[in-house]
């Protein structure tokens, strides 16, 4: 069931009162990092925006140690449980 079928498309409204940001340029940088992703491209057959695009909120701080490295672990609701991605 299409809630949109019959629709008439009139357009993009910009949120009211938001500053303009550059879409997909990283702004900043450790924890003051952040990336906006123009979503207006996504259509329902290319739904999902390329990883390398996706939405960052903010970025790692180089007082955070990562000596240890750190996994991943997907499990739950899943049909297998996975550890998809590690740093070591």
């Amino acid at each position: 069931m299409d809630a949109f079928k019959g629709g008439k498309y009139l357009g993009n409204l910009d949120f009211a009162g938001e500053s303009r940001a550059p879409l997909d340029t990283l702004l900043g940088s450790e924890l003051d990092g952040r990336m906006f992703s123009d979503l207006s491209n996504l259509t329902p057959e290319n739904s999902i925006p390329p990883t390398e695009r996706f939405y960052v909120r903010t970025c790692a701080s180089p007082l955070l140690k990562n000596e240890k490295g750190w996994k991943i672990r997907l499990d739950g609701l899943v049909d297998k449980a996975a550890t998809p991605l590690s740093r070591t």
